[in-house]
């Protein structure tokens, strides 16, 4: 996980038992998550923060983009401005056949 907490405390006022109670409550923050291979952008789906690294494998595991774990050389996470990058290196003929 990069970047500290996924979860923000929200302060708000709730009606409970017929009248207003300070609360708050546990909200997951999402920002923008780019999945990339070999220096392209795959896909862009909106995310929470953590263990994005599990999360771009089985991605590319459920889309077909690889067929085991093994075929990603490396992955980096990017993080800027605008999000979080998933940055996979594929290994091999995964990578010859994902530029076709």
């Amino acid at each position: 996980m990069m970047g500290g907490s996924t979860f923000t405390r929200h302060r708000e006022i709730a009606w409970r038992g017929g009248r207003a109670t300070p609360t708050s409550r546990l909200v997951a923050e999402e920002s923008a998550v780019a999945l990339t291979y070999n220096g392209s952008t795959h896909a862009v789906m909106m995310g929470t923060p953590a263990d994005l690294e599990d999360f771009g494998v089985g991605f590319s595991l459920t889309e077909g983009i690889i067929g085991r774990a093994s075929e990603i050389g490396s992955i980096e996470l990017i993080s800027n401005e605008l999000g979080m990058e998933v940055r996979m290196w594929l290994d091999g003929d995964r990578a010859s056949t994902l530029a076709a």
